[in-house]
């Protein structure tokens, strides 16, 4: 595997980490996860934030969704 895909894969689980450790179900939103601890670490958008949460190979790591 490359080295850009092993990076942006290990990037994608780090944000999908960094969501589960502030993410409680009924109590917070994507939207607030996203500006309070995505955007300023990773520096990513909203939409790519969400495209990262429905990667189907990441998606046993993401609690959040059911």
């Amino acid at each position: 595997m490359p080295k850009s895909k092993e990076n942006t894969l290990q990037m994608k689980r780090a944000v999908v980490e960094e969501h589960n450790r502030h993410y409680v179900d009924g109590v917070t939103t994507y939207k607030g996860i996203w500006r309070r601890w995505i955007q300023p670490r990773f520096f990513i958008s909203y939409n790519y934030y969400m495209d990262i949460l429905s990667t189907p190979g990441l998606k046993d790591m993401h609690r959040g969704e059911g």
